[in-house]
């Protein structure tokens, strides 16, 4: 997904008042495009780096 439709995506989410689970492999740097949502970072060796 490109930041603009993870973005129209979180804007949905909010409206309808739903909520959403999104699972996508990036890296930690990636975390600015996903603007306000929650962002957890799983390592390689699956050590969760809550942010």
């Amino acid at each position: 997904m490109t930041a603009t439709q993870i973005e129209e995506l979180t804007q949905l989410v909010s409206q309808t008042n739903q909520a959403l689970l999104l699972i996508e492999f990036t890296e930690i740097g990636n975390q600015e495009a996903y603007g306000n949502s929650e962002f957890y970072y799983i390592d390689n060796d699956f050590v969760d780096w809550h942010q």
